[in-house]
């Protein structure tokens, strides 16, 4: 817990020093949508157990989802990071 809270605070402090000419990207309707669904597949692995739907099926779809999440989350820590920012603090949450 000490751990995670140290490096959330150093991973402020860093971004705090970057240059003030750094932008970040606008959300836009588009991507607020595309995140707003990424948040809500998550939660995909509760339906086998209030549906009929198969074990093996919701095992495939989930593991899918965990996949295209996880490239999602890649796609944010690159838009989003710095090279020096990155390798500071890479298990960062978005």
């Amino acid at each position: 817990m000490l751990l995670e809270l140290h490096s959330s605070a150093r991973f402020a402090w860093q971004q705090k020093k970057t240059s003030e000419t750094d932008t970040k990207p606008s959300m836009t309707p588009l991507n607020s949508l595309l995140l707003f669904v990424h948040n809500a597949l998550f939660w995909f692995f509760l339906l086998p157990f209030f549906t009929s739907m198969s074990y093996g099926f919701g095992f495939a779809a989930f593991s899918i989802i965990l996949f295209t999440r996880f490239l999602g989350n890649l796609y944010i820590n690159v838009r989003d990071l710095t090279t020096q920012q990155y390798y500071a603090y890479p298990f960062r949450i978005p």
